[in-house]
């Protein structure tokens, strides 16, 4: 295991190499990934300049919170009353708002564990109100990157200071191939139900999946992406979250490129997928080139922003979840 760090704009990045072939690049700002790279070929859509990573709106990498996906007219419904929160997106609050986990500086901690294991701290305590959100909380992000094997893990805990909520995710882009778009990479997800969306992609409830939905059995993003029901819809491309069928943790998402699978297992009970639909025409990326749609996908475990007491925390108590990622190379 090789650890350096570099600052930029006053901020850390953690460089951590592993002797698997799999590297990390951690940054203080959103507690997030800059890059993931194995074997040299990065895995991960971020922009190339770190201020314009730093600043962006499209959450590249960042770990996100205090509320993951859209609440709509900037109002949270919690405990029998009404928070008005910051609105970022029209008149809707999207990932926190303004104010969210993505746009902090984290203190950060580093350590090397027994076995080569490499543990990477982000500490941030967001008060009571911040974004219009209740209660205090005080929130570790941990990262943990395997010496011996392409893995690593994202566990998250939270402490309430005051009846408060959290729904985390981490929004990383993934393109297993390292560049083009991933119309060819295919995508399994252990699910039969997703998300409906009505006017400003506000989530309307879960239903069965229809054929261009369907994930299932595994199918190649572009074969119905396309479909009218998906590219002209209200999404523009896919932007669904899907709740997860069974309780087992493991292998709830599996995306496979050219020659390697990228295996998610996570303790959250759905995932939003998100096909990079939008962005920044000529944004310089970190892999060279520029943005262009459908050139990542984000697969981002999370709770649904509808079920608000599955991510409620009260006063006193810790939520823990995990995510955690696994390379396979396919012969």
């Amino acid at each position: 295991m090789k650890i350096t760090q570099a600052v930029h704009g006053g901020s850390a990045y953690f460089v951590v190499e592993s002797r698997s072939g799999l590297t990390l690049i951690l940054s203080e700002v959103g507690a997030g990934i800059y890059d993931c790279l194995y074997k040299g070929r990065h895995l991960v859509e971020t922009p190339r300049d770190h201020d314009v990573y730093e600043r962006s709106t499209g959450y590249y990498g960042k770990s996100v919170g205090r509320v993951a996906g859209r609440l709509k007219g900037g109002i949270l419904s919690f405990e029998g009353k009404e928070y008005l929160l910051e609105q970022n997106n029209g008149n809707n609050c999207l990932h926190g708002g303004t104010s969210g986990f993505a746009f902090k500086k984290w203190r950060s901690d580093i350590e090397l564990l027994e076995k080569g294991t490499c543990r990477v701290d982000f500490y941030l305590t967001s008060p009571d109100g911040e974004g219009g959100f209740p209660g205090e909380l005080t929130v570790r992000v941990r990262y943990l990157l395997s010496d011996v094997e392409p893995t690593f893990r994202i566990e998250t805990k939270a402490v309430a200071k005051g009846d408060s909520l959290l729904s985390f995710t981490n929004h990383s882009y993934w393109n297993l191939n390292g560049e083009g778009t991933i119309e060819e990479h295919e995508l399994a997800i252990r699910s039969h139900e997703a998300m409906m969306y009505g006017e400003g992609l506000i989530p309307l409830g879960y239903a069965d999946v229809s054929p261009a939905l369907d994930f299932q059995e595994g199918k190649k993003i572009g074969k119905d992406l396309h479909d009218p029901e998906i590219l002209d819809g209200v999404t523009g491309g896919y932007d669904h979250s899907y709740k997860f069928d069974t309780k087992d943790e493991r292998d709830r998402v599996v995306l496979k490129g050219q020659d390697l699978e990228l295996h998610i297992s996570t303790s959250f009970p759905g995932v939003q997928v998100y096909t990079d639909n939008f962005g920044v025409a000529g944004l310089p990326l970190n892999r060279g080139g520029s943005w262009e749609r459908f050139g990542a996908v984000a697969l981002e475990p999370s709770f649904s922003p509808l079920d608000v007491n599955d991510y409620a925390i009260r006063d006193g108590a810790t939520q823990r979840t995990f995510i955690e990622y696994r390379l396979e190379e396919v012969k």
